[in-house]
């Protein structure tokens, strides 16, 4: 098996604005004797509850490599006639062995991580809020522990006679098969990611779970092989996904080397290395949340890539996700339409009855300026018979003062005094 194989992660436009870590992580395997390849990504949750996802992803990515290095060492070593028959013969129990392998293999690790580096006071402190404070409690009883490394997990591994893909949680693993035909070889997890969050390496449920850890085995090698976390996987429709991955092994094709070809060299030269990078940190600026990226796989680097071809199934599954979408967006441009229209009518309906209120209003305000007017005509008739009053008040002390004069003069002298 000549196969290329590589991995790639880096941090998120987000990540950087929001000062976090870098969450995601990969790694890869190549056979030293060329019998088979390893491709596998971890996806950090990003959650307050998982502050040490970062640390997670990584233990993910080397669980896994271990897991299946040894059982690939040791399947392949047995020299089997028709392995995939003899996978087929014992599928389900071979499966579950190396489910229970790998979840006891990370969990041995994640819990070797704690006892080597203690949850500090720091890290706890940032849980007190209410949503997180059940969280701190549990885990400052030593509780549940493993959720703290809570992460996504996804993993490609290929032989000559067969290929695995597995995955625990969200992103996606695109099959390529020669002439340019895209699918993805795991089915769905039942599990309301939307609703509950995605599936976890740190879920309990792993084991017993149908669809918690999916594991896919099909017979041969297809041209390639990739794992990628939702910064990549997600767009808006999964075409869209074929050509972007289709462009990249377009891509790493034209820069590779002959001669290094010839020498069977399995890990990408500095030149794919370099375009690998840049893949992958442009999803990680302009994807759909500008996410931590990670991006891992093999492929045969003797088949040349064909343009991406979608199956009949394919096109009119994606003829009728096109018509639904269109269905739907008429839908909710129906609902959009009546709705504002309910609105509009009831803003005219208040703007109707402000109107009326304001007429009301001016006509209140005329009555009351007209009341004013007759209450500072009549305040001004009662100041002129103030002053009248007042003058005649002080004509009749005049008078008075004028009589009693008079009277006194009279009375003393006995003359007349001349009016």
């Amino acid at each position: 098996m000549n196969y290329t194989v590589f991995s790639a992660h880096t941090k998120g436009e987000s990540h950087k604005k929001e000062g976090m870590d870098c969450e995601d992580y990969s790694e890869h395997y190549s056979d030293p004797e060329g019998r088979f390849a390893i491709g596998v990504i971890c996806d950090g949750h990003s959650d307050a509850k998982c502050f040490r996802s970062a640390v997670g992803a990584k233990l993910g990515c080397d669980s896994l490599i271990q897991v299946m290095r040894a059982w690939m060492e040791s399947f392949l070593g047995e020299k089997y006639s028709d392995p995939m028959a003899e996978i087929q013969a014992k599928k389900e129990e071979i499966l579950q062995r190396i489910r229970m392998a790998f979840v006891q293999t990370w969990n041995y690790k994640v819990l070797e991580h704690i006892r080597n580096h203690p949850i500090t006071k720091e890290e706890l402190s940032k849980l007190d809020t209410p949503a997180n404070r059940t969280a701190m409690r549990l885990y400052s009883e030593g509780k549940y522990l493993q959720h703290i490394y809570g992460a996504t997990m996804l993993a490609v591994v290929g032989c000559d006679d067969f290929h695995i893909a597995m995955q625990i949680g969200d992103g996606v693993i695109i099959k390529v098969e020669k002439g340019g035909f895209y699918s993805i070889p795991v089915e769905d997890d039942d599990k309301d990611a939307a609703a509950e969050g995605p599936e976890s390496m740190c879920d309990s449920d792993l084991l017993s779970r149908k669809k918690a850890f999916r594991i896919s085995v099909n017979p041969g090698c297809p041209q390639a092989l990739f794992v990628t976390s939702d910064g990549i996987g997600d767009m808006a429709y999964t075409w869209m996904l074929w050509e972007s991955i289709c462009t990249f092994q377009t891509g790493l094709m034209q820069k590779q080397n002959n001669n290094e070809l010839q020498q069977g060299l399995m890990e990408l030269n500095e030149a794919q290395n370099t375009f690998l990078m840049n893949f992958v940190d442009y999803y990680a600026v302009h994807g759909t949340n500008a996410d931590d990226c990670c991006f891992s796989g093999f492929y045969d680097p003797h088949i040349p890539v064909s343009q991406v071809r979608l199956s009949e199934e394919e096109l009119q599954n994606l003829y009728k996700s096109m018509e639904e979408g269109y269905q739907l967006r008429e839908e909710k441009y129906r609902k959009s339409q009546a709705l504002l229209q309910e609105n509009l009518q009831k803003v005219q309906l208040q703007i109707d009855s402000l109107k009326s209120e304001i007429n009301n209003l001016k006509k209140r305000g005329a009555e009351l300026e007209s009341k004013l007017n007759a209450a500072k005509d009549e305040s001004n008739y009662y100041q002129e018979m103030l002053e009248n009053n007042k003058q005649n008040s002080e004509n009749d002390k005049k008078q008075l003062q004028y009589n009693q004069a008079y009277l006194k003069a009279h009375y003393e002298t006995g003359t007349t005094i001349p009016i």
